[in-house]
């Protein structure tokens, strides 16, 4: 999508060609970090990332006649390496931190891979399921939903650590990563984290969310009173400039997109 001109096109690239596997198949995962386009998820190379140049997400050639710390790189061909787990999903924090969630374990790539970026491991034990469990605050802290039950906050430079426990962990302990959806997304206006758990399987009854507060350090749930299909499949922090316009935007498995409005009950 090119909103100079509104016009959606075929991604085609100008130069390489985009990540596929031997069986045709493609990325399930995508970001943006550092001007690059970042995807993973392919599923014959569960290890593997690839990034596109910087700043141009239709360069996709690795090995170029000269070589310089802008072009595409992937794992295979950066001294980086390829993730040591499979990646479930990628977390884009700062300039400067990208985050692996796999599959039993998380990683951080410190710095652009062309730049002498390097994988570390932040947490061993704790994975994440796919997609996009994460969001981030105000202050360059994560949070993730943990594929051990229950969320974990991480900060730059100090690892990550749970934030729920007792009856609310087992609450969260108790939800199949493999018949529902995760989606996390942080809320400014009320401070806190969201956690969306929407059954994938039709006619599912609705789930229970959930809702961290960080000023007061304390768990609430919160459940639709309306029909499944208004559990979120998707969400999305909307800031634009009227303050009508701030809202997060939820997107249901019926096809409608909502608001979160503070004032409803």
């Amino acid at each position: 999508y090119k909103a100079t001109t509104r016009a959606i096109t075929t991604w085609t690239p100008t130069s390489g060609s985009l990540p596929i596997d031997s069986a045709s198949k493609r990325p399930t995962l995508i970001e943006n970090w550092r001007g690059r386009i970042v995807m993973s998820g392919i599923e014959a190379d569960p290890a593997e990332w690839y990034m596109s140049k910087v700043g141009d997400a239709f360069d996709w050639n690795y090995a170029p006649d000269t070589i310089t710390e802008t072009q595409a790189v992937s794992g295979v061909n950066s001294p980086a390496g390829l993730a040591p787990d499979v990646i479930k999903c990628i977390i884009p924090v700062t300039d400067d931190i990208l985050i692996f969630g796999c599959d039993h374990s998380i990683w951080q790539m410190s710095g652009d891979p062309m730049l002498g970026g390097r994988l570390d491991l932040v947490a061993d034990g704790v994975g994440t399921p796919w997609g996009r469990p994460w969001c981030r605050d105000s202050s360059s802290s994560y949070y993730v939903f943990g594929t051990r039950g229950g969320v974990y906050r991480g900060t730059p430079g100090q690892g990550v650590q749970k934030i729920t426990e007792g009856r609310m962990e087992e609450r969260m302990n108790s939800i199949n990563l493999d018949t529902n959806l995760v989606r996390l997304v942080w809320n400014e206006r009320e401070k806190g984290v969201h956690v969306f758990v929407t059954p994938l399987e039709t006619g599912a009854t609705s789930s229970e969310n959930y809702f961290y507060c960080s000023r007061s350090n304390s768990w609430w749930i919160d459940k639709f009173a309306g029909a499944a299909s208004h559990d979120c499949r998707a969400v999305h922090v909307f800031d634009g400039d009227s303050s009508t316009d701030r809202a997060i935007l939820m997107g249901g498995a019926d096809g409608y997109i909502r608001k979160w409005d503070v004032d409803a009950k």
